[in-house]
């Protein structure tokens, strides 16, 4: 009996630390900032980024190379954003795919299938082009995430500048298509 409750004891204060390591790991990597714009205004929204305690901003050499070989903290940030924009675009992929596989599905639906198969290619397609576009114009790094009625764009940059947020809005509006009021710049450092 005393075993189980130990067994139960170290279960339970595991699940307790690796949320704490979940909770500071998410808190890390939001952006710095938001940014949107409305019409002509722009307006930024400081948000208060952890940064590591002095021990841990200490390298050794052995610290050194394996920082060299590993991915920044900024590409893995914008890695993920791509991931799970990515996830959820395949996803819906996938499903109308499926429908349009189907046999049984009347011309009707294969058709509204098909149609939304078309769109979301082509927003595909928009996402990376304005993401190619946005490095060409000297941002590290750029991801592009349009959901129903708001594209959020997010650029690697230790900072923005307001005229630097109204070009971007400007690159998004003309390959997104979408009004410069329906889009969120985000940076991330």
């Amino acid at each position: 009996m005393k075993i189980d409750q130990q067994r139960i004891w170290t279960l339970v204060m595991l699940l307790v630390v690796a949320g704490v390591v979940w909770y500071y790991a998410a808190e890390r990597n939001q952006p710095n900032e938001i940014v949107t714009g409305i019409g002509n205004q722009v307006q930024i929204q400081q948000q208060n980024t952890p940064t590591a305690p002095p021990i841990l901003q200490q390298s050794t050499p052995q610290v050194q190379q394996q920082k060299a070989t590993m991915p920044s903290p900024t590409q893995d940030y914008f890695a993920s954003l791509r991931l799970s924009r990515n996830r959820a675009e395949d996803q819906s992929i996938a499903q109308l795919q499926e429908t349009l596989a189907n046999g049984s599905a009347n011309s009707e639906a294969a058709a509204r299938a098909q149609q939304q198969l078309n769109q979301l290619l082509a927003k595909q397609e928009k996402q990376a082009q304005a993401e190619e576009q946005l490095k060409a114009e000297g941002y590290k790094d750029a991801v592009v995430m349009e959901n129903q009625d708001r594209v959020n764009v997010t650029v690697a940059a230790p900072s923005l500048s307001s005229e630097q947020v109204v070009q971007i809005i400007a690159t998004v509006q003309q390959h997104m298509g979408v009004p410069a009021t329906q889009i969120a710049v985000s940076y991330h450092s």
